[in-house]
């Protein structure tokens, strides 16, 4: 076993001493945890375990040492990350970042060193997590790019082993809820005639609630329209999810509907006339008085009316999901998968198409037959 760490002693008592990797290091606690400054037997049993660490490759000084304990456990290097990747994240990232680490993993694993989480620990966290399997998902993913990062930046050796999500935290797809066009229509009949053209516009466009409330006359082209900011978790005004802006083609629907749509001094597409300013969150209250009204009870959200409803109605209608994704603004193709049990009446109508196709042959034949 190397022979590198020395213990020695000064008026405060013990501590040990190594040169590693070209810089000099004093420590004087045992796993940065308990002192031995007045115990012999303590400080000759780090120096051994410090050695043992420098054979294997796996010794950190940081470890050791009680001031760097806090930036080199779970909860501290988690503050100091969050800090530095904050500028790179959305708000809303940021703030569920945040809470994964403050609300589920620090109350766990929080103490840890990070070079000490393993596959059984994580497993542990996992089981602990009092969330639904794909909010436990999203709690492991923020401790993974954590560790990702800890181990690109050379703090870790390695990534540990993450758990798979199997038996009872196995993540299985949410349906897909959304309303018919004609329940729809329904609802947009309820609607007051002067707030109805920012949810006829959300109807027509499946763009997110926020993005149509944002959406200003500058964002508006000849042939298309622009999505390229949004209202964010405090009604700021930032860059639409995934920060790649796509145009949204404009259609005659489109033309129409702002043909008819009364004009206002404000760079608001659509502006509140209660208000005179840019429709605030109470648009879901609108929303919400009129799909009552419409009978129809089940607790649908504004996201759900704009959004699922325009994929889930295309997708009926027997349009590609290639088209609808695009249609959507997906950054990744495949999200669209989530919207794959839609209804087979598209599907029975190709099916009808090509097997007229293929009988028609058969058909012809018998009866010249006859």
């Amino acid at each position: 076993m190397a022979d590198i760490a020395k213990v020695r002693q000064d008026k405060k008592g013990y501590y040990i001493f190594l040169q590693w990797q070209r810089e000099r290091h004093f420590i004087s606690t045992y796993m940065g945890l308990v002192s031995f400054r007045d115990n012999e037997l303590l400080a000759k049993k780090a120096k051994d375990a410090i050695d043992s660490e420098i054979d294997r490759g796996i010794f950190r000084p940081e470890r050791w040492k009680t001031r760097a304990k806090k930036l080199y456990n779970v909860q501290g290097y988690s503050e100091n990350w969050l800090k530095k990747i904050e500028p790179e994240l959305s708000t809303a990232t940021h703030f569920d970042y945040y809470n994964s680490f403050k609300n589920h993993i620090n109350p766990v694993v929080g103490h840890e060193y990070i070079e000490d989480v393993n596959l059984d620990k994580l497993q542990d966290l996992m089981n602990r997590i009092d969330r639904i399997p794909k909010g436990k998902k999203n709690v492991i993913g923020a401790l993974h790019r954590m560790l990702k990062y800890a181990h690109r930046a050379g703090h870790i050796n390695q990534m540990p082993l993450f758990p798979e999500f199997r038996g009872t935290n196995k993540i299985i797809k949410p349906e897909i809820v959304y309303i018919e066009p004609a329940e729809s229509l329904k609802i947009l009949e309820k609607i007051h005639i002067r707030h109805r053209p920012i949810f006829t516009f959300g109807t027509l466009t499946g763009c997110r609630p926020s993005e149509a409330r944002a959406l200003r006359k500058q964002d508006m082209k000849v042939n298309q329209i622009t999505f390229a900011v949004t209202f964010g978790r405090h009604e700021e005004l930032k860059e639409v999810k995934g920060k790649k802006i796509m145009p949204f083609p404009m259609t005659e629907a489109l033309i129409e509907l702002f043909h008819t749509m009364p004009k206002n001094l404000t760079h608001w597409v659509f502006m509140n006339p209660e208000t005179g300013n840019h429709y605030g969150r109470n648009i879901n209250r609108i929303y919400n008085r009129a799909r009552k009204k419409a009978g129809i009870t089940e607790r649908l959200t504004l996201h759900k009316f704009f959004r699922h409803s325009f994929a889930m109605n295309l997708l009926n209608q027997g349009v590609a999901k290639e088209i609808v994704s695009r249609l959507l603004r997906h950054q990744d193709l495949r999200t669209i998968d989530n919207y794959g049990d839609y209804k087979t009446d598209p599907l029975k109508s190709v099916l009808d198409n090509i097997q007229s196709l293929n009988l028609q042959p058969i058909c012809n034949s018998e009866a010249a037959n006859q």
